[in-house]
Formats: structure tokens, C-alpha cells, sequence
């Protein structure tokens, strides 16, 4: 399996995991020193396999699961350069009682193997600040936790 195979089948598992919590499954697809790397309106760094994999399903049940709906579509690529797999996407976040949410951004995993040792994400500007605006005017709207 290539580079990009592999990666298609790691963002498959983790929409499955979006909808049923099992992130071990997950685990097959980080190495054990992995990094994560988020620039958005919560910019993170996780360190180790264990530490990405919970930065996911933090950040997942603190607002994607807090939304009526969510919707993501890659759109560009996925594309191989060296030992990375970029693709470029688009969600959309509805929540009763507020605006449909509209981000975009581009998701870069650098391989070892078979292996992701970084996946580092960014929101685009522009989307950086209509996140901040909505949480800021919205936030009140999302589902209670848990």
C-alpha cells in the first residue's frame, strides 16, 4: 500500500471512529513518537502516539460532536510529495440556531514507513477567523458535552 492509499484508509478509519469513539483504531496509523500539529482557533502540539490520538478525540467531542451535523470533503488531493500526503478539505458545522459553519484547510502527513511521524493541520486564515467569530457569537448553541 502507498503513501496515499494508506492515508485515504487512515482518514476512512478516523470518520469511523467520528461515529463510534474507537480511536485504538487508529493507532495502526501513527508512529510511536508521532507529532500533531494544529494551527486553527485552538493551535495545538500533541507529542507520542497516545497524546495525538487523545488531542483527536478531545477536539472532536468538544465541538465536532456538539454540532447537529458535520460534513467534510476533500477538495485537492489527496497529492504524494517525498514522503508527505497532502490534501486540501472543506467542513461544514451545523448547530441549531446559528449559521452553517464553513472551514477549510489543508491536512499534511509525513510518512515513515508505512506510518504517519507528523500530521499537521492548518485552517486557512480566513477560516481561522470565522471559527474564532462563530464560537465567539455561537458557542452558547452547541450541545451540552457528553
Amino acid at each position: 500500500m502507498n503513501s496515499i492509499e494508506r492515508f485515504v484508509s487512515y482518514a476512512d478509519a478516523f470518520e469511523r471512529t467520528f461515529i463510534d469513539d474507537d480511536w485504538g483504531r487508529l493507532e495502526e496509523y501513527f508512529t510511536e513518537g508521532a507529532i500533531y500539529v494544529t494551527l486553527g482557533p485552538h493551535a495545538q502540539r500533541a507529542e507520542g502516539r497516545e497524546a495525538v490520538l487523545e488531542t483527536h478525540r478531545r477536539a472532536v467531542s468538544n465541538f465536532d460532536r456538539r454540532c447537529d451535523s458535520r460534513a467534510l470533503a476533500t477538495t485537492r488531493g489527496p497529492e504524494q510529495v517525498a514522503n508527505e500526503v497532502r490534501r486540501e478539505w472543506a467542513c461544514t458545522f451545523t448547530c441549531a440556531g446559528a449559521p452553517d459553519l464553513h472551514i477549510s484547510g489543508l491536512e499534511r502527513a509525513v510518512y515513515e514507513g508505512d506510518r504517519m511521524c507528523l500530521l499537521d493541520e492548518r485552517l486557512s486564515d480566513a477560516s481561522r477567523h470565522r471559527f474564532d467569530r462563530w464560537l465567539r457569537e455561537h458557542a452558547g448553541k452547541l450541545a451540552p458535552h457528553g
